[in-house]
């Protein structure tokens, strides 16, 4: 994600597509284990989001965009995954949204 070419911000909207593969699969059961109150589930996921985040603020610096961009890409997953759909590629809308994505960071 810190080495994308098109920087973290652009990468975790492009890749936030549900794939199928093992980390997906690993990011979903991690998922529901938190839901069902597994203190470690939770502290593994809270990890993850935590390092998702520091690399989108070192790009953006204002922490409520990078906030924004993370729910933008966490949205865009969630719903892939809850559509039964997988893809290698993210939807035609992605490149909207990182559109989006620029003015924000270009405003801040």
């Amino acid at each position: 994600m810190r080495d994308a070419p098109e920087g973290p911000a652009a990468y975790y909207i492009r890749t936030s597509v549900y794939a199928g593969t093992p980390i997906d699969r690993a990011i979903i059961a991690t998922t529901r284990l938190s839901q069902n109150a597994i203190p470690r589930a939770r502290l593994a996921l809270q990890r993850i989001h935590r390092g998702w985040m520091d690399v989108l603020v070192d790009e953006i610096s204002d922490p409520a965009v990078a906030r924004a961009v993370m729910l933008m890409g966490d949205g865009l997953y969630y719903n892939a995954a809850m559509s039964g759909e997988t893809s290698d590629t993210p939807s035609d809308d992605v490149d909207e949204l990182l559109e989006v994505v620029r003015r924000l960071i270009d405003e801040h």
